[in-house]
């Protein structure tokens, strides 16, 4: 896809970006790029103080030839200008920098642009100069730039994002920030999704986004995928799920999000797509990706716990016209039991919340009770001997393909009894 698909260069304000505008399109532009220790002088506020120079350092890092990392400092000035910046200011910019030997790059930038003979002057400087290496970006050299960090456009120039480009934006926030969309973005997106190119993992950061933010419900992305890209979306949901957990933790950012859309991932693979294939694709996910793959101890337990929190997610919702399992609280309110299957109906069939007595919000999911002679009125076969496998679990038990064959039972009973079947399963 190309960049120009994601930005509309015209839409940005390049005319009035100038001063602290300019400095922070060019920070944020930097970071984008990969730069470290970024310094803006002006420390925030623009405008103010003498700058020494500069308005901007930072750092980049490139592999020399015997593959060690050499670090490049860079100092960058903003010049934001109605008219051709004047070449007195590129001179003096160029000869400041020249005081201090550890520079490296200088990036002169402009919202406008640089004269002939000013660009004919640093190309006859830099003949007899090895450093400073000086760059001139001028306004379509920016605008080139933008348009391969739409991150930059969303943070500054929401307007000038088109829908694929905030898509874009949503995934890489998400995979490199960890920050998740807002409802806002999310109804957003949904809004144009039939017009939209989403990958698996932008899928992935729009479902977790739901999880904190808005209703799988109401915006059932993993539902949109096909069968084959519902594959890789579970491939990468289970692979990549325990380091976005252990960056959330370190990041302080909440992990039951990201749980609650793998665990929902899962399920939708379960219904969707055959038994065997989701289980497959579910217990050795790890297998289908390149490099090293975690010990087998560890996909055993956080498979464990992804199992767990589904089948403890879904005894809430499945209590509640069981006769055979009872519970002395519940962790979800009837509403939400009501709208719970919605999330595994196909985005085009119409869904009307059936009308309901106000009840007590008990969410208090205090103990749980099974009778052995009582029947299952999700069609699994239970006795004496086999107790439900919403309730029957054992913390240390690796997820079962059979385990599994019954929450897709169990998940497809009640979509046919809600009437919510057609096109699945």
């Amino acid at each position: 896809m190309a960049d120009t698909d994601l930005v509309i260069p015209s839409s940005i304000p390049w005319d009035s970006l100038k001063g602290r505008d300019l400095e922070e399109c060019l920070y944020w532009l930097l970071d984008d790029m990969g730069a470290q220790d970024l310094e803006w002088r002006h420390g925030g506020c623009g405008g103010g103080g003498a700058d020494q120079g500069r308005d901007i350092e930072a750092t980049f890092y490139a592999p020399s030839p015997d593959g060690e990392l050499e670090a490049q400092r860079w100092w960058v000035e903003a010049k934001g200008r109605a008219a051709t910046v004047a070449a007195s200011v590129v001179k003096t910019a160029v000869t400041n920098s020249q005081a201090h030997t550890d520079v490296d790059v200088l990036v002169i930038a402009t919202n406008a642009q640089f004269s002939n003979p000013t660009k004919d002057w640093v190309a006859e400087w830099q003949a007899t100069h090895q450093r400073p290496k000086v760059r001139l970006w001028e306004r379509h050299h920016l605008e080139r730039m933008v348009c391969r960090h739409p991150s930059v456009v969303v943070r500054l120039f929401g307007s000038a994002l088109s829908p694929q480009g905030r898509a874009e934006a949503l995934r890489s926030a998400f995979w490199n920030r960890l920050q998740l969309p807002t409802g806002m973005d999310l109804a957003g997106c949904w809004a144009v999704r039939e017009h939209l190119e989403l990958d698996v993992e932008t899928v992935l950061a729009l479902t977790v986004g739901e999880m904190a933010n808005g209703d799988v419900a109401d915006r059932p992305w993993p539902m949109t995928a096909s069968p084959e890209r519902l594959v890789n979306l579970l491939v990468t949901a289970v692979t990549n799920g325990p380091h976005l957990l252990y960056r959330a933790q370190r990041g302080g950012t909440a992990m039951l999000p990201i749980q609650r859309a793998i665990a929902y991932t899962v399920m939708v693979s379960l219904v969707r797509l055959p038994v065997a294939v989701a289980t497959y694709f579910t217990e050795d996910a790890w297998s289908f990706i390149k490099g090293e793959s975690p010990p087998q101890e560890f996909q055993r337990r956080f498979l464990g716990a992804i199992a767990r929190h589904i089948t403890d997610e879904l005894a809430d919702v499945c209590i509640g016209d069981c006769c055979r399992v009872g519970a002395g609280g519940r962790r979800v309110t009837r509403a939400e039991i009501t709208r719970y299957y919605k999330r595994f109906a196909m985005p085009q069939q119409p869904f009307e919340l059936p009308r309901e007595e106000p009840e007590d919000d008990d969410r208090a999911g205090l103990f749980v009770f099974e009778s052995h002679d009582g029947p299952c009125n999700a069609g699994l076969s239970l006795d004496g001997e086999h107790r439900c496998p919403l309730v029957a679990w054992d913390d240390d038990t690796t997820p079962s393909h059979e385990t599994l064959a019954a929450v897709r039972t169990i998940l497809l009973s009640r979509l046919g009894k809600a009437g919510l079947r057609r096109g699945i399963g």
